[in-house]
C-alpha cells in the first residue's frame, strides 16, 4: 500500500457549469473558466465551486486515476494496474461536503 496526496481536482465552473481540470497549487487562488472565461477562487470551503473529482498518479503504473471525492482518505486499487493505494488528504484538499445544513431563512 502506498500513499499518495491528490496532483490536482476536477471542479464545476460556477458559470457554465463545464468541469475544469485545475492543478492542487491553484487551490485559493484566483481562475478562470477556459470555456467562459469566468473568474473565480478556487476555495475548498467555498459553497459555490463544487469539487467533483481528484486526480492523481498512480505511483505503481504511473497511469493518471480519477477519483470521486468520497474516496479521499480511502484505500483504492488501480483500475490501470490493480496497484493499492492510499490516498490521503494534504492541506489542498476539500472538507468533503455531505449535505447542506444551513438554515431556512
Amino acid at each position: 500500500m502506498i500513499e499518495v496526496q491528490a496532483a490536482g481536482y476536477f471542479v464545476e465552473c460556477p458559470a457554465c457549469h463545464h468541469e475544469l481540470r485545475i492543478n492542487k497549487r491553484y487551490v485559493g487562488q484566483n481562475v478562470a473558466c477556459k470555456f467562459c472565461k469566468h473568474p473565480f477562487q478556487l476555495d475548498r470551503q467555498s459553497r459555490k465551486v463544487r469539487f467533483a473529482a481528484l486526480f492523481t498518479r498512480c505511483p505503481h503504473c504511473d497511469g493518471e486515476l480519477r477519483s470521486a471525492m468520497k474516496y479521499m482518505d480511502q484505500k483504492v486499487v488501480c483500475k490501470l494496474c490493480n496497484g493499492h493505494i492510499h490516498i490521503i488528504p494534504d492541506e489542498t484538499t476539500p472538507a468533503i461536503r455531505t449535505g447542506d445544513t444551513s438554515q431556512p431563512s
